[in-house]
């Protein structure tokens, strides 16, 4: 079954809140090895542009908006 448009917003909204959380943990103690040396702005600010092109108008505080969503 096919989610419907509904439920794939709730998904991107779960999605969109979990890469909150990642930029809350503190990944420099090993846990997350392979980016533990990247800039944290960058590593967000990557994660928000991905993100922000997925279903619904859901978004976290933690998270930078988009380059798309930037009034230029």
């Amino acid at each position: 079954m096919a989610l419907n448009r509904s439920q794939k917003q709730a998904v991107a909204a779960a999605l969109i809140s979990m890469a909150g959380n990642l930029m809350e943990d503190d990944w420099t103690t090993g846990y997350w090895d392979d980016i533990k040396d990247l800039n944290p702005e960058d590593v967000a600010q990557q994660l928000a542009d991905w993100l922000g092109k997925l279903p619904g108008d859901a978004w976290d505080r933690r998270l930078p908006m988009p380059k798309s969503h930037e009034i230029l």
